[in-house]
């Protein structure tokens, strides 16, 4: 009996279990269905919100302070918003809809906004049932789909359950999207760092991010970016375990932190977020000259307005101009500049012209398809018929210089990015000699001592030969000669003496020169030989040279020396400017009757040597005239700099009248030099110190140091300096005719300094720009194209956006400037930007330069082991898997001929194609993932050059950012005053503590101006009048040490006084400058190499940068309620990987081709979405 009862116990237990059992089982599974369905239901709401290209996404504590909300307003700061970049009409929006965005509080942005969580499908945005970030949550009704690390300062995330009904049994769903782009890719693996001994290798990896610094995030400074393992990880927490600091002793709550800054999946697609459509691929476009014709076509467009309007449309060629005005009819900054600076690595017709670390700017010449000859590679265009675009005239306004015959001799704007060697200095010195003549007897004749000083800016050798000045400088010298009896006075002009055939212009040509990456080479004449006619015999009189041991010079004389040495003779006595001469009607100038010396005043020269009598000097410097340089002749079409009046002409504003008295003739004849007036391209300390009467400019900011026109007349009218902006000037008095110089006591070159003086103390080299030794990876290279081409335009111009001291800073332009009549000034960094950022990219992938080549290139793809991936040049640049060959894909991109299917869409196909591993938002609020990003340059292997061409490959712990990929020394460090010298020609070097401030500063500028709508947006300043509009986002966080943690770290914030320079303040010479346009930090040292602009950040990571994700994380959970007890049953977690893909969802134009949907898809629904991985989650993972 007991036994039986034990066994119908025993039975009732176990059926009991079983029912459990199955109830549980019944449960869990009606919990996954509710959480699969939340699941869905998010990506059906992603695929809606987010599927079109015109959308921006930011997680919600994007609108946080400064300038939100403090936190108690925020309920759940880890929410998705997804804006519309367009405006509501679906028209592109433009600069006012810009400024009107910008005006939005942060309770209007945040109203503008989709936000992907459970409860808001099926509701739109103006409801008032609609769940913003704003909304406080009951806790009963919601549920946490990530947990809070309290330890990180990081909340639970928080979203409402909605309720599923069912057949006796009633659950819930639940959802919430995270966007990856906003998190850094911890699995970006550069193979070739830590094995790799090739420099080409070893330096791509210096210019472009190819990997992610995630040991500079807090707790895991044991990661390792080199470990080739790292591809293969889809789930962080096993990797969390390698990479905690030993302090971190709960993995969890890392695992909980990191959740919002860190992911193991991250693609984002090649797509115009501005103006909705695939990007275009500039590679194509720049290495294909038909598919660049087709895709930049040269229109015309009357104002910016109309051409904004042209570029908002993808899908129709660019608009080859960046800037449209009426007053433009010469040209403006356009895409062909940069298309010629992408083309510098093309190999030249000559390989002793162009070699990896030397050019020949005057003779290399490369083979352009589509053209019978071959074209200059570093000077204006000026072969065959090509529109010249050389500074050859000298009147006129920027931009406006035009005339019948202006398309071969006129102001055109360049289409070539010019390397060249720019003028860093002029000292103009006069001096008084007394020569032997014929017959034994003194001749006085006046010695012209030039010093012409040329600079290399750029990370290579440059030689040259065949190239020279001509000069209109022509003052007025006096000569006041004092007898017993009286005062005779001679007086003239310095062109009067010049040979009657130059008719008042002196042509100076240079012998054959190397300077290396930096330096400056002073060109002097050795000697003093007289002047003479212009000739192309090579005569010695016209040369200067760089090997002169003192300071030489042209003697012009007074009176006749022999019978080929003598003056102009004048039939009526004074002197007559070239001007005045012209102005009278004579034929040519020397016909004019004052033309010369006259016999009387030979006879009072003479007179006055004889007594040996007394004598005063005289120089008055009324008019500079023109200095321009040319190569291979002095005639139009081959000049590549002009200045024209370093003082303006005939006005107050000329130098200073110089007047020395001698004691006799003889003593003036023993003097070097009876004056001396320095010109210098402005160095971070003037030369006058506080006491110069120019003003302190942000040299590289204010000014355009590689300007191909400049004038002083630009500077504007009674409010601007006496002298031309670009330049620094001082008068030296006599005997100062020789410059500050070191020589090379190999070849007697003498050099020069540069950067923060022209004195000793200054630098023997100073690299300020790139020249491309191979196809650029990223946009933000181009900031050393040569866009700009006068001198009021910032010397870096894409990427970059300071607000020009010229223009108001809600304006990117300003007509009539300082009141002269049409003056027009554009803030070409904003204009340029608008229209590079978001609509191209470069795929890096490589198309030779022959058809042979290509062919042959396609070829290969089809042999086993190879693959499209293995000639692109940035990692980061992906094809996606596809059923076509790679050699199909290949040809279909690599189209020349115009009459192909695929030509016009050709620049599109890779965007189609291809997307970007580690794309990154800029509206990322995470201070840890933006660490992560900036410092994939830390512990990382590169090499460092000299000019030989050599190399030393180096590892800095510390994070570094160039200017140049192939720097020429070692890195600037602003707390180590032994590295001073870098700062000039290195990199520039960050701490770990200067980069953590740096990321929480950008930061603070995301929060305070995002979420931008466009990657433009974010690289430009606003058009406003508060201090968002003195820079760009990036600019700012390097530059303000408000922001961040500690104001002593402030990137470019840089005490010491060997390189801080000067303080720019108020101005009292630039009267017509705008002070309010500067920061309070604002230096005259912005802009050198070790100054970091938001350009050299970009070049690192430009290439991967976006304002929206593409992939997403998707956290749904499912439960089941007891419909009786009220009580959850089963519970579940769930967590997808969804990726967006350039696949269009099914269209609705009729007519449109399946390319055409990829560029553009016509479906409301945008792209597709796909799951790239799902699985269910354990409580403890959330």
């Amino acid at each position: 009996m007991g036994f039986m009862l034990l066994l119908i116990i025993s039975i009732s237990t176990l059926l009991q279990v079983e029912l459990a059992s199955t109830t549980h089982s019944k449960n869990l599974l009606l919990a996954r269905q509710n959480a699969y369905m939340g699941m869905l239901t998010a990506l059906g709401e992603l695929q809606k919100i987010a599927g079109p290209d015109a959308r921006v996404t930011a997680r919600s504590d994007i609108f946080l302070e400064p300038g939100g909300l403090n936190a108690s307003q925020l309920e759940q700061p880890y929410w998705l918003g997804i804006w519309n970049s367009k405006n509501a009409d679906d028209t592109v929006k433009q600069a006012q809809d810009y400024q009107d965005w910008d005006s939005l509080t942060a309770e209007q942005k945040i109203a503008q906004a989709y936000w992907i969580v459970s409860g808001n499908e099926g509701v739109a945005p103006d409801n008032p049932d609609y769940l913003t970030p704003l909304k406080a949550l009951v806790e009963n009704d919601s549920v946490i789909l990530a947990g809070a690390a309290e330890d990180y300062d990081v909340e639970a995330v928080r979203v409402k359950k909605v309720v599923v009904e069912g057949v006796g049994e009633s659950g819930h769903y639940a959802y919430w999207v995270s966007g990856d782009n906003s998190k850094a890719l911890v699995n970006v693996v550069d193979t070739d760092a830590s094995t790799s001994n090739d420099p080409k290798t070893l330096n791509r990896s210096f210019q472009i991010a190819n990997r992610t610094g995630v040991g500079a995030v807090a707790g895991l400074d044991k990661f390792s970016p080199d470990d080739l393992w790292l591809d293969r990880i889809m789930d962080l927490s096993s990797g969390y375990i390698n990479w905690k600091s030993d302090d971190v002793e709960d993995l969890s709550a890392i695992r909980r932190a990191r959740f919002h800054d860190l992911t193991a999946w991250s693609k984002g697609l090649l797509v115009d977020v501005k103006d909705g459509a695939l990007k275009r691929d500039l590679t194509q476009a720049f290495e294909i000259y038909t598919s660049f014709e087709e895709h930049f076509q040269d229109q015309a467009f009357t104002n910016q307005e109309a051409s904004d309007e042209a570029a908002a449309d993808p899908t129709t060629p660019e608009p080859y101009n960046f800037v449209a005005d009426p007053v433009v009819v010469s040209g403006s900054p356009n895409w062909a500049i940069l298309r010629d600076y992408y083309q510098h690595y093309w190999p030249a017709s000559s390989w002793s012209k162009l070699k990896d670390d030397y050019l020949n700017f005057r003779g290399a010449y490369k083979k352009v398809d589509g053209k019978s000859s071959e074209e200059a590679m570093f000077t204006p265009h000026w072969h065959n018929g090509t529109r010249k675009s050389d500074p050859y005239v000298s009147s006129g306004l920027p931009y406006q210089y035009t005339s019948e015959t202006s398309y071969t001799n006129g102001d055109n704007y360049q289409a070539s990015s010019l390397i060249t060697p720019v003028v860093a200095q002029i000292r103009l010195t006069y001096a008084f000699e007394l020569v032997p003549g014929m017959d034994g007897a003194k001749v006085p004749v006046i010695t012209f001592k030039p010093v012409y000083t040329l600079y290399n800016p750029y990370n290579t050798n440059m030689g040259a030969n065949d190239f020279g000045f001509v000069s209109t400088l022509s003052p007025k010298i006096t000569l006041e000669l004092f007898f017993v009896d009286g005062t005779k006075v001679v007086e003239f002009y310095q062109a009067e003496l010049h040979n009657a055939n130059k008719q008042g212009t002196l042509k100076v040509s240079l012998g054959s020169f190397n300077i290396g990456p930096g330096t400056l080479v002073h060109e002097a004449f050795i000697g003093s030989p007289f002047g003479k006619v212009e000739s192309n015999s090579g005569a010695n009189a016209d040369y200067v040279k760089p090997n002169w041991t003192a300071v030489g010079g042209l003697r012009f004389p007074l009176d006749k020396v022999d019978e080929t040495n003598t003056p102009d003779p004048a039939s009526t006595s004074g002197a007559v400017s070239l001007a005045e001469a012209r102005a009278s009607g004579v034929k040519e100038p020397s016909w004019h009757a004052k033309w010369g010396i006259s016999t009387e005043e030979k006879e009072w020269l003479r007179q006055a040597i004889a007594v040996d009598a007394p004598i005063t000097i005289k120089i008055e410097y009324e008019n500079f005239g023109i200095m321009r340089s040319w190569t291979n002749s002095s005639a139009a079409g081959q000049s590549y700099n002009n200045i024209v009046d370093l003082w303006e002409a005939d006005s107050n504003d000329q130098p200073d009248n110089f007047k020395t008295s001698f004691v006799s003739m003889t003593a003036a004849g023993l003097q070097d030099s009876f004056e001396t007036l320095v010109f210098s391209l402005r160095t971070t300390e003037r030369m006058g110190g506080f006491e110069s009467e120019t003003d302190s400019l942000r040299n590289l900011i204010d000014n355009n140091y590689r300007a191909i026109f400049s004038n002083s007349r630009w500077d504007g009218g009674n409010g601007k300096s006496r002298y031309l902006s670009l330049y620094d000037v001082e008068s030296l008095g006599q005997n100062e005719q020789e410059p500050e110089s070191y020589t090379d006591p190999d070849n007697g070159v003498k050099y020069g300094y540069w950067g923060n003086s022209i004195e000793s103390t200054g630098q023997a080299s100073v690299v300020l720009f790139e020249r491309p030794r191979g196809r650029l990876m990223s946009l933000g290279q181009l900031q050393h194209a040569n866009l700009g081409r006068y001198q009021f335009d910032p010397t870096y111009i894409v990427g970059n956006s300071y607000a020009n001291l010229r223009i108001p800073m809600d304006q990117t332009r300003v007509t009539n400037f300082d009141n002269v009549s049409g003056l027009t000034y554009f803030d070409v960094p904003y204009l340029a930007n608008e229209r590079i950022w978001d609509g191209f990219f470069f795929s890096t992938l490589e198309i030779p330069r022959t058809a042979e080549g290509r062919e042959t290139l396609a070829a290969t793809l089809d042999d086993p082991g190879v693959s499209l991936s293995d000639h692109i040049l940035n990692p980061r640049m992906e094809f996606i898997t596809s059923d076509i060959s790679d050699s199909d894909r290949y040809n279909r991109i690599v189209v020349e001929d115009i009459a192909d299917e695929n030509f016009k869409s050709a620049i599109y196909r890779p965007a189609s194609e291809m997307w970007i591993n580690g794309a990154f938002n800029v509206n990322s609020t995470s201070v840890e993932a933006w660490k992560a990003v900036l410092a994939s340059s830390q512990n990382l292997r590169f090499p460092v050059y000299d000019p030989s061409g050599t190399n030393e490959i180096v590892t800095e712990s510390d994070v570094a950012f160039s200017r140049v990929s192939r720097p020429y020394s070692r890195g600037f460090k602003a707390s180590d005053e032994a590295t001073e010298a870098e700062f000039w020609k290195g990199y520039r070097l960050l701490t770990s503590a200067e980069l953590d401030d740096l990321a929480e500063s950008i930061v603070e500028q995301v929060r305070a101006r995002g979420p931008f709508l466009s990657l433009a947006s974010f690289v430009n300043r606003r058009l406003s009048t508060d201090e968002f509009s003195k820079k760009g986002a990036l600019q700012a966080a390097l530059d303000d040490p408000s922001l961040g943690g500690d104001t002593s770290l402030a990137v470019n914030v840089i005490n010491n006084p060997n390189v801080a320079g000067e303080a720019v303040t108020a101005f009292r010479d630039f009267r017509n400058f705008l002070p309010e346009n500067l920061s309070s930090t604002d230096r005259s040292n912005m802009g050198f190499p070790g100054y970091v602009l938001q350009g050299d950040i970009l070049q690192q990571i430009g290439s991967f940068l976006t304002v929206r994700s593409d992939t997403f994380t998707i956290r749904a959970y499912g439960d089941v309620i007891n419909p009786i007890t009220k009580e959850v049953t089963s519970q579940v977690w769930c967590e997808a990987k969804v990726q967006r893909t350039p696949e269009a969802m099914p269209g609705v134009a009729q007519d449109a081709s399946e390319m055409d949907e990829l560029i553009q898809p016509s479906s409301t629904y945008g792209r597709r979405f796909e799951v790239v991985s799902f699985r269910w989650l354990e409580s403890d993972e959330i």
